[in-house]
C-alpha cells in the first residue's frame, strides 16, 4: 500500500541480500507476526483453560523485543546507507533507538496504568532526551563554516526558517521528558487518584510523541539530496 502497488508487495522480500529495504520490510513482517502471537497466545491458553508458563512467556516477549530492535535497526540502515550526510552517519540509528525510549517508555507507563511505585522508568527520559538533543543539534556547529556543505545548509534551516519548528520540537521534548516527571514526583497527592495519574501519563506520552514528531518532520527536511558536479546549490 505504501507503494502504490500491493499486489507486488511480495517482491520487497527478494532483494535481502544487498538491500536494505527488504530488509526492513522482512523485520516488520517479522515484528507483525511476533506482536500478533504476543496477542493470541494468552487468549489460547485461555480458552484452552491452561496457565502459560513461564518460559513461554519469556519466549513471546523476546520474540517481540528482538522483532522490534531488527525493525528498528533496518529502517535506520535505509537512511544511513544513503549519500546524503545528514542520513549517513552512526548518529542516524542512535537518534532512532532514542526515539524508541522516548516514546516507548510513555506509552508503557500509560498502558501499564501502575501507581507511583512503578513509575521509575520514567526517570530514562530525561538522559535520552538530552543525548538525542545533542545529536540533532550537531548541524549547528556547522552554521558559520565557509564551506556551504549539506550540514552548512541543515544548519541554516534550523537556525533560520525552522527555527520555529526547531524551538516547538525543543519545549515539547523538555515538558515530556522533564516537567511531566517532576509533576509525578512532586504531586503525589494529585497523581494518587486515577484522573490525575491518566492525566499526567497522558500529558508526558503526547509531548514526548508530538515532539518526536516534529523531530523526524526535521530529519527529513533538512536533508539535502547530494547534487551533480557543477550543479548550482
Amino acid at each position: 500500500f505504501h507503494l502504490g502497488r500491493p499486489w507486488l508487495a511480495w517482491k520487497a522480500f527478494l532483494g535481502w541480500r544487498t538491500s536494505w529495504l527488504s530488509r526492513e520490510v522482512i523485520a516488520f513482517t517479522a515484528l507483525a507476526g511476533a506482536t500478533g502471537l504476543a496477542l493470541l497466545v494468552p487468549v489460547a491458553a485461555q480458552v484452552a483453560g491452561t496457565a502459560l508458563s513461564p518460559a513461554m512467556r519469556t519466549l513471546v516477549a523476546g520474540g517481540v523485543i528482538l522483532a522490534s530492535l531488527a525493525a528498528m535497526g533496518a529502517s535506520a540502515m535505509v537512511y544511513i546507507d544513503t549519500p546524503r550526510a545528514l542520513w549517513a552517519t552512526p548518529a542516524t540509528f542512535a537518534r532512532f533507538l532514542l526515539t524508541a525510549v522516548l516514546t516507548g517508555v510513555p506509552a508503557w507507563l500509560l498502558v501499564a496504568g501502575g501507581g507511583p511505585g512503578s513509575w521509575w522508568p520514567a526517570w530514562f527520559l530525561p538522559p535520552a532526551l538530552l543525548a538525542k538533543l545533542a545529536l540533532e543539534a550537531q548541524p549547528l556547529r556547522q552554521r558559520r563554516s565557509r564551506d556551504q556543505t549539506a550540514l552548512w545548509k541543515a544548519a541554516r534551516l534550523l537556525d533560520g526558517p525552522l527555527r520555529g519548528v526547531w524551538t516547538a520540537r525543543l519545549w515539547l521534548g523538555l515538558s515530556g521528558a522533564f516537567a511531566f516527571p517532576l509533576l509525578l514526583l512532586v504531586l503525589p497527592a494529585a497523581s494518587q487518584t486515577s484522573a490525575g495519574h491518566a492525566g499526567l501519563l497522558a500529558g508526558m506520552f503526547v509531548a514526548t510523541l508530538a515532539g518526536e514528531l516534529l523531530e523526524r518532520w526535521l530529519f527529513f527536511t533538512t536533508a539535502t539530496p547530494p547534487r551533480m558536479p557543477g550543479a548550482r546549490a
